[in-house]
């Protein structure tokens, strides 16, 4: 029925592994982290935005080297294989300053 009702990614798995629920959306890593069977349905795109100006200090600029480096990039694909970080770090828009 639709009377369960769970907010969370974990929550999902953790109904359908408790066998209170057939199936869910959630996402691979909630899946498997549980002993689930995961079939993928759609590819999202998950983006982190700021204010132009906080690219002048040095947390962020840090922050985007190292998610922008090989090294990051080839250690986040081995523990999670079903997630693209190929662009990641990457300043893919901005917007004019406001």
């Amino acid at each position: 029925g639709y009377d369960l009702s769970a907010h969370t990614h974990m929550s999902i798995a953790a109904a359908v592994k408790g066998e209170t629920a057939d199936a869910g959306p959630t996402i691979s890593t909630a899946a498997r982290s549980l002993g689930l069977d995961f079939v993928p349905c759609i590819s999202e795109r998950l983006d982190f935005i700021f204010p132009k100006r906080f690219l002048k200090l040095y947390p962020l600029r840090a922050v985007l080297s190292v998610l922008s480096s090989s090294s990051f990039r080839e250690s986040a694909t081995q523990r999670f294989p079903d997630y693209d970080f190929s662009e990641a770090g990457q300043l893919m828009w901005e917007s004019a300053d406001v």
